[in-house]
């Protein structure tokens, strides 16, 4: 993941979740790694069948209207 990558760039020791349940010391190292299953469609294997559904719903929500773009495969 770029994005990822990108702010794996940065020099920190602590981030704060979209959930707000922050601090969370960390480092960029861990952060990178927090995204590894992402890579190379992994995560598609890794993840229990029930969260991926779940997953897949959302996807399904947002592309209809319009509010996301479906992701380029």
């Amino acid at each position: 993941m770029t994005w990822a990558n990108h702010i794996a760039s940065w020099n920190f020791n602590r981030i704060i979740p979209c959930h707000f349940d922050a601090p969370v010391t960390t480092n960029p190292q861990e952060f990178r790694q927090a995204f590894a299953f992402l890579a190379h469609n992994s995560a598609q294997k890794d993840l229990p069948e029930a969260d991926l559904q779940t997953l897949k719903s959302i996807d399904a929500f947002l592309y209809k209207p319009g509010i996301v773009p479906p992701p380029k495969i």
